[in-house]
């Protein structure tokens, strides 16, 4: 698994699809996280950052780095 992740991440550089300082922000719900200690559904915990490095392979992003 190691070796097709540095493999992936090669490639993406060299096809110029790395993708970097990318700024993000989710909802989730409190019980996606801290189970059902938390009943209000109508509630978002708010998460934000910045992507430092990342890059989509087939149907998903690979994520290299994030604060």
């Amino acid at each position: 698994m190691i070796g097709r992740r540095k493999k992936s991440t090669l490639t993406a550089e060299m096809e110029t699809v790395l993708k970097k300082e990318q700024a993000f922000v989710l909802g989730i719900k409190p019980q996606d996280i801290f189970g059902d200690e938390f009943s209000s559904e109508d509630e978002n915990i708010l998460v934000h950052g910045i992507i430092d490095c990342f890059f989509y392979e087939d149907d998903h992003i690979v994520l290299i780095d994030y604060k």
